[in-house]
């Protein structure tokens, strides 16, 4: 079968669908004539098969990872003067994406306006030249609305907040009132929204100038026990997860690997907290060589003190990794697991791996366009932004 990029969708689909109907229609025949296994003609076209889902896999992780790195910069924010033939004034150049993005982030028309340096007419012709959404809000109905929450919370668990909740509609494009969030957690989950009331968080005050002051780096072993480990780092001012990632492994390059990603979407940190865990090794060394050594470049000490990401790691726990917790623990009383097996942690792994990825970067997504309440209720993303991220040139 021809491949993805040597044919369109349409062939891709139709060649696809036409396999579908000859393994369904052999595996039938198999059936009702008794057959207990598949001959060799099958299996070869199950295999095929599994290379088609494989491709289309493929395809939509890099199409993802693709959106996941899309960010607004400060770079991008000014208006650009197209040549025009004539004697009149130049045309602005404004990006699709640039409108798209930062409506997401949560501004009006008219502080995009501000921001771009230009009337809000000049931002109304592109909104209509696009064919984007002018109102405020998207329109969405209650029961597309219900349905988005249902997905999110069986992948997460009933203990995510509404704010997360925003933060995950957000980021799937919608911009909705939050107390129509607010009415449809209470349809879809009114048991748990009232015990959700009764959690109060402490707060201490904690404060870095600027964005890629201070990253805070650390790993989270809630489910350890069964062999994931899950990496994370945040930036101290805008609160922004520049990663969050599992693995099976506590290595000190997998976590370089996972920070070169980050500093290559968001630049690089002028410092790094984290502990003196040996997996944070060659981070340290790498801040040392860019930034230079006795200025804590790579400041360590106990997790205890890192309080951006050890607040990060109440909620990925509240959020996410009880759900998992609870799984192990049932598959562990129920007789299916047993973590001395390793055949069985190896089949643990392979199924629930990319379950807990997803689950981590839809968690990312919500968390980066959440409302903040101690900052005027902006989001991570926003916060970004709007301060920039920093001119490590000038601020040192």
């Amino acid at each position: 079968m021809a491949t993805v990029s040597d044919s369109s969708w349409e062939e891709f689909f139709s060649g696809l669908v036409n396999l579908l109907d000859i393994c369904e229609n052999y595996i039938l025949r198999s059936v009702s004539d008794g057959v207990a296994n598949l001959s060799l003609p099958c299996t070869d076209q199950l295999q095929e098969l599994c290379s088609c889902f494989s491709e289309i896999h493929l395809y939509w992780w890099n199409r993802m990872a693709e959106i996941g790195r899309r960010t607004t910069s400060i770079a991008d924010l000014g208006p650009r003067s197209a040549a025009v033939s004539g004697v009149r004034r130049p045309k602005f150049e404004i990006a699709q994406e640039l409108l798209e993005n930062l409506r997401v982030l949560g501004c009006t028309w008219m502080q995009i306006a501000r921001m771009l340096q230009v009337s809000r007419w000049t931002i109304r012709r592109r909104v209509v030249e696009y064919g984007l959404h002018c109102g405020r809000w998207s329109d969405i109905s209650d029961y597309q609305l219900d349905t988005i929450i249902r997905g999110y919370t069986s992948r997460h668990g009933v203990t995510t907040g509404q704010s997360y909740i925003i933060g995950y509609v957000r980021s799937l494009g919608y911009l909705v009132q939050r107390d129509r969030v607010r009415a449809a957690i209470n349809r879809v989950d009114p048991e748990n929204t009232a015990s959700r009331w009764a959690v109060v968080i402490t707060r201490r005050v904690f404060s870095v100038p600027w964005p890629n002051s201070s990253w805070h780096i650390d790993g989270h072993h809630s489910l350890i026990r069964w062999g994931f480990v899950i990496h994370g780092c945040i930036d101290g001012f805008s609160r922004i997860i520049t990663f969050l990632k599992s693995s099976t492994n506590n290595r000190s390059d997998t976590i370089m690997s996972y920070f070169e990603d980050a500093i290559s979407q968001y630049g690089l940190p002028s410092r790094v907290r984290g502990d003196h865990g040996g997996e944070n090794v060659l981070v340290a060394q790498f801040m040392t060589q860019e930034r230079g050594g006795g200025r804590g470049s790579f400041i360590a000490g106990p997790s205890t003190r890192n309080q951006r990401i050890e607040r990060l790691w109440r909620d990925v726990f509240r959020c996410l990794c009880s759900l998992f917790y609870g799984v192990f623990y049932a598959l562990e009383e129920g007789g299916y697991l047993h973590t001395s097996n390793d055949i069985e942690l190896f089949v643990l792994h392979f199924i629930f791996a990319p379950r807990i990825n997803l689950a981590l970067s839809e968690f990312c997504s919500a968390s980066n366009l959440r409302p903040v309440r101690t900052e005027h209720n902006w989001s991570p993303n926003r916060l970004w932004v709007n301060e920039g991220p920093a001119s490590l040139e000038e601020h040192g």
